[in-house]
């Protein structure tokens, strides 16, 4: 493929992608909050949005031979028009047990569309720059999440209009993918390793994975109960998360640029080593915003790059259908993170108090370092 039509493919597919964040960090808060209104209590609503996280698991190991019975392009649009119709449906049908069904069914629709976008832009993404197209990725793609929260401030909660606007956002996202047929990369028809060999064909990168999953779901669900349950008050517990947003997005081209000047695994030590660090200054540093703010934001965009240059990582080994079914097994791992982290830090911090919180994240980054390290010794050995 040529420079042109390479940077053609890679608008679409990114600029598609960054519609569905916004539309997602618009979906998961109204979601909630609905509910909410509705006095369904606390436990239940967290099953709700965890029902998702259980259709990532079930559903990447069916969709590399999906993908490569109807092609990328044709996949994702149908994934999309999926989620779109599934976002109308929550707004038709008021009953708890439909939105369970509903939301799997968008759960699987979702898991499609984050397999095929990543797969394509690791596909396309030359090898040298392949780690600061998924910086520009895991950019838009976490200011489309900061962005979707703010849509609820225009639209409230209490009519269809907000359903309506989310899938609406969707169908935007269509454009691009739409438009992009000669761009669309073609996955070869071959494809022999299954999902779940990912674990030892690419542990390293599978686990970042994993462990990003785990503390992304803790810090979204957990941090603002933290920060309340040592003084802060409500807008201040809420400005952490903004903190640690606009690290995100701050620092994902930076980390991606990193990853394609050095070796791969040794940023992946490094954001590991941040991760570590940055939890266990927090008891420390909590009550202090000129020092909890800038700690907060380097290590809030730094642990990203688990999950960033986790996947530029796969690209150096795997390619075509493979490809495609590495990154299903990378997501899937981000999805039993994502279902397993909140349980365990929740039993952490009712057995020992706030403190459960980053501790528990401690020993999460502080065993991938030790794992990490111990895999890259060992490739340099045998190399």
């Amino acid at each position: 493929m040529n420079p042109t039509s390479r940077f053609k493919s890679l608008a679409a597919v990114i600029a598609s992608i960054s519609v569905v964040g916004m539309a997602f960090g618009l979906n998961m808060p109204l979601l909630s909050l609905v509910l909410e209104t509705q006095s369904v209590d606390s436990s239940v609503i967290g099953l709700n949005a965890a029902v998702q996280g259980v259709s990532t698991v079930v559903a990447t190991p069916f969709i590399p031979r999906q993908i490569g019975r109807v092609g990328a392009r044709s996949y994702l649009l149908l994934c999309l028009a999926a989620v779109s119709a599934c976002i109308l449906l929550l707004a038709l049908f008021k009953s708890l047990t439909a939105w369970f069904v509903i939301r799997f069914v968008l759960g699987l629709a979702l898991t499609g569309v984050f397999v095929v976008s990543e797969a394509w832009i690791i596909q396309i993404a030359g090898a040298r720059s392949r780690g600061r197209v998924l910086g520009i990725y895991a950019t838009v793609l976490s200011a489309g999440f900061a962005i979707g929260p703010l849509i609820i401030r225009l639209t409230g909660i209490d009519n269809w209009l907000p359903f309506a606007v989310s899938a609406g956002i969707v169908i935007l996202a269509m454009i691009p993918i739409a438009i992009a047929r000669a761009e669309a990369p073609k996955f070869d028809s071959s494809h022999n390793i299954p999902v779940t060999s990912f674990v030892k064909l690419a542990p390293t990168a599978i686990f970042a994975a994993l462990v990003f999953g785990a503390a992304e779901t803790c810090i979204l669900s957990l941090l603002p109960s933290y920060g309340m349950k040592n003084g802060l008050g409500v807008d201040e517990a809420a400005t952490l998360l903004t903190i640690t947003g606009a690290g995100c997005i701050a620092l994902q081209y930076l980390i991606g640029w990193l990853s394609d000047r050095f070796d791969r695994r040794k940023v992946l030590l490094v954001c590991a080593a941040v991760g570590v660090g940055g939890v266990t200054l927090l008891p420390w540093i909590i009550a202090t915003p000129v020092l909890l703010w800038p700690v907060l934001f380097i290590w809030g965009g730094v642990i990203v790059g688990l999950y960033t240059v986790g996947l530029a990582l796969l690209g150096e080994k795997f390619n075509g259908l493979d490809l495609a079914a590495a990154n299903a097994a990378f997501i899937q791992a981000y999805g039993v993170g994502a279902i397993a982290g909140p349980a365990l830090v929740g039993v952490a911090m009712s057995v020992s108090g706030p403190d459960g919180l980053p501790f528990a994240l401690a020993v999460l980054f502080g065993c991938y370092l030790v794992f990490a390290a111990g895999r890259t010794r060992r490739n340099q050995t045998s190399a």
